[in-house]
């Protein structure tokens, strides 16, 4: 079993919009989305 990690900056909806469409199918399809929020902690260090 190979696990990937994808990570964008980038919404579902932004990565139909700029890629083919059967790569933002793929994503939404096959991986599950979780989203982020909060500071960027990196500034502090």
């Amino acid at each position: 079993l190979t696990r990937t990690i994808i990570s964008s900056n980038l919404s579902i909806e932004k990565i139909f919009e700029v890629y083919e469409e059967r790569i933002g199918s793929r994503i939404a399809g096959f991986y599950d989305i979780y989203y982020f929020f909060g500071e960027d902690l990196r500034l502090y260090k």
